[in-house]
């Protein structure tokens, strides 16, 4: 689920995705898909490359993105990210 404008939005049920592949080498690879109805960018979908490494401490994982964060798209594709 998202949260767009307020209202909650089945993101898998109109078309989005997300796919990571977490390797013993700590490498990642995997893609964000979202809708262009989802993701507020007017015209476009959002598709992301999600290639890059990660690292475990105690029961979390963090991970390090190798190309442009998430954190710098659109204000429209990071309000999916809950």
């Amino acid at each position: 689920m998202a949260v767009i404008d307020g209202e909650n939005v089945d993101v898998l049920a109109e078309g989005g995705f997300v796919e990571m592949t977490l390797r013993a080498d700590m490498t990642v690879d995997g893609r964000l898909f979202v809708p262009e109805p989802i993701s507020g960018d007017e015209g476009f979908d959002t598709d992301v490359d999600l290639e890059g490494t990660y690292s475990i401490s105690g029961n979390e994982v963090t991970f390090d993105q190798m190309k442009t964060p998430l954190s710098e798209m659109s204000s429209g594709a990071t309000k999916m990210i809950d």
